[in-house]
C-alpha cells in the first residue's frame, strides 16, 4: 500500500496499522535480457488479519490499484 492517501485512510481507522501495511514492490531483470519480473505484496491479504471492515476496505481498494497498474504493464508489454 504504497499510496500515501490511501495510508492516511488506513492509519485514521486504526493508528496501529502502520506496522501492517505492505509497501514491497519487487521489480528485478530475469535472466532472458530484458525481461522484468514484478512481484507485489497483497494489501488485503495483509489486513484481513484485522477485525475492522473499514480495514480491509482500505486493504481492497490497494489492491484494485495495484491489479490496475500491474494490468496496465502487462498490457504495455515493455521490454528494456
Amino acid at each position: 500500500m504504497c499510496n500515501a492517501s490511501l495510508a492516511m485512510e488506513a492509519l485514521s481507522v486504526e493508528n496501529k496499522v502502520g506496522i501492517m501495511l505492505p509497501c514491497n514492490i519487487l521489480i528485478q531483470e530475469t535472466q532472458e535480457e530484458g525481461i522484468l519480473e514484478i512481484a507485489v505484496a497483497d494489501p488485503l491479504a495483509a489486513l484481513e488479519v484485522a477485525s475492522n471492515d473499514e480495514l480491509k476496505a482500505v486493504g481492497k481498494k490497494a489492491k484494485e490499484q495495484i491489479q490496475r497498474a500491474l494490468n496496465n504493464v502487462e498490457s504495455q508489454n515493455n521490454r528494456l
